[in-house]
């Protein structure tokens, strides 16, 4: 079945599979099941729905709503939420059962789960496990880091996104078990490479580009089990060191455009991933049974999602889910199981529309409850009562044609400029008011003057640069270079950064295809195969045989 999505209009497919997987997580009562219908959006709008409720840089300095304590939070002061710190959130100083709701027939039950949403208190940021780490957001188990978001076990780690078991790394994004690594995309297992992107095993490098097993190496691509190489060509130890010796900032500089040429002949794999069984999308790992998916790892059965591992199974538009099962359209809910429309919770089963909770059973619109069962709108009933009043509501949903869909983009309480929604899918500002979204204007308190006058070459700064105000190169926004990071700069040989960590951020991900896919075919074989490559694209894509043929 075709149809046409509601939001930008192109033509996408529900098939009779996806239809019984919907009927599958739909809920059951009492042997009724209350089916979830075929969604009205493409999963593409699926997913930027639920990004524009996924806020993870955009900081901001409040008062913690119950204590009083100075906090960092996710949450705008003017979004009117209320804020705890994490601590306050998970403590019993407070019950979210107390903001409960009566449902209301003669109103909409969106209207009334909005109510309830921005009253309950919400916790700061989302973290868990964390040690001298107050500036992340969506990162647990981290030490010393800064300005790091959707990581886990990290240390010493400074302006990064998704990295994981890593310490050291600074300027990094989707960079996993690596130490001592600077601007680095897409690197597994790297030691002291610096400007890698799609890099394995690597070490003591500048400037590569899928390589696996090289170290010691300038300005290269595909290359597997190389040391001394620069440009592409074999070298000596003294002259990769006399290269190194030499960087500055007009060097590394001259030596990114360099780079950016030779990546254009590099060839390119069809999509990143490996031992892979009936898959499509980018970055897939050791998975089956993928359907336009995108950073997936150890999953079984996943289909137009992103950013999943640790054995989901069964699941349909899901992002940051990880260890459940039958679980749709959700995003941040791990452990969970035959639920649908959730986020940002743990342990979760049979519920549907809650937010912010943790082992819950049999709950519907629910918002920062733990440890409960059957309830309604943050409200106690019996199983009887909760089996009766569900399908009342779910009748209510269907009246408004709200029923299967997860909350529209308007009620996110971020601006749609600062979230991961932005940075997937850019929009002008007119283009989200339009929509009804909310846009973050410029902040002339972050634009102010550069009161650091020193140098930024290597050799050339010193201690007297923590802290000042900087102003980035590129669109002028204020940053400053931390203690922790003037180190690490120092004790690498590195410049210091000219441009703000939004602009060194839009600039990995631009490295980054889209997650899009097209038809294309084998520049050496021609077989077909879907790819991140569009067809106008000019590097040479191959299949995953005549890559490897090519490489090794």
């Amino acid at each position: 079945m075709n149809k046409n999505c509601k939001q930008c209009g192109d033509e996408f497919e529900t098939t009779e599979k996806d239809v019984k997987f919907y009927e599958r997580v739909s809920p059951k009562i009492d042997g009724t099941v209350y089916k979830i219908p075929a969604p009205t959006l493409c999963p593409t709008c699926r997913m930027q729905r639920k990004m524009a409720f996924r806020n993870e840089r955009g900081l901001y300095q409040r008062k913690c709503d119950l204590t009083g304590d100075k906090i960092i939070t996710m949450y705008p002061p003017e979004s009117g939420m209320t804020v705890y710190s994490s601590k306050a959130w998970w403590s019993d100083d407070w019950d979210p059962m107390k903001y409960g709701l009566d449902f209301d027939q003669s109103k909409s039950f969106l209207e009334q789960f909005k109510e309830l949403y921005h009253k309950v208190p919400k916790s700061d940021l989302y973290n868990f496990d964390q040690e001298n780490s107050d500036y992340n957001n969506y990162a647990c188990h981290s030490k010393n880091c800064y300005l790091l978001f959707g990581s886990w076990f990290a240390e010493n780690c400074l302006y990064g996104q998704t990295l994981i078991n890593s310490t050291g790394c600074t300027d990094a994004l989707f960079v996993d078990d690596s130490r001592y690594c600077y601007e680095c995309v897409d690197c597994n297992g790297c030691y002291e490479v610096f400007y890698g992107e799609m890099c394995h095993n690597c070490s003591n490098s500048w400037f590569l580009y899928s390589c696996q097993n090289c170290k010691d190496c300038i300005g290269c691509t595909n290359l597997v089990n190389k040391q001394y190489y620069l440009f592409n060509k074999p070298s000596t130890k003294e002259e990769i060191e006399r290269f190194r010796a030499a960087m500055n900032k007009a060097q590394i500089a001259d030596f990114m455009k360099k780079f950016d040429d030779l990546k254009k002949k590099a060839v390119r794999k069809y999509m990143a991933g490996v031992s892979n069984q009936n898959v499509t999308g980018d970055f897939v790992y050791r998975s089956k049974n993928i359907k336009d998916s995108y950073v997936i790892f150890d999953c079984e059965d996943i289909y137009y999602s992103y950013r999943t591992s640790k054995k989901q199974k069964d699941s349909y538009d899901i992002s940051g889910v990880s260890g459940g099962e039958l679980m749709y359209d959700s995003f941040n809910n791990d452990f969970s199981f035959s639920s649908a429309f959730l986020m940002s919770g743990e342990h979760n089963a049979d519920c549907y529309y809650c937010f912010g909770c943790y082992h819950l059973k049999n709950c519907f619109g629910c918002d920062g409850l733990r440890h409960k069962q059957y309830c309604i709108l943050n409200k106690q009933y019996t199983k009887e009562e909760y089996e009766k009043l569900v399908p009342q509501i779910i009748e209510n949903m269907k009246e408004t044609e709200d029923w299967g869909e997860f909350l529209p983009a308007a009620m996110a309480p971020f601006y749609y400029n600062e979230t991961l929604a932005q940075e997937f899918w850019p929009l002008t500002k007119e283009e989200a008011l339009r929509r009804g979204w909310k846009w973050k204007e410029k902040d002339e308190k972050e634009y102010m003057p550069q009161a650091y006058s020193g140098k930024y070459d290597i050799g050339e700064f010193d201690e007297s640069v923590v802290g000042q105000i900087l102003a980035c190169k590129n669109c002028g926004k204020n940053y400053k270079i931390v203690d922790l990071e003037y180190k690490f700069y120092k004790k690498m040989n590195l410049p210091l950064p000219e441009f703000c960590f939004d602009c060194r951020n839009a600039r990995r991900t631009k490295l980054r295809n889209p997650m899009k896919l097209y038809d294309g075919k084998c520049a050496e074989c021609e077989v077909g195969f879907r790819t991140t490559y569009s067809p106008n694209r000019p590097e040479t894509v191959l299949c995953e045989k005549c890559y490897l043929k090519e490489v090794y």
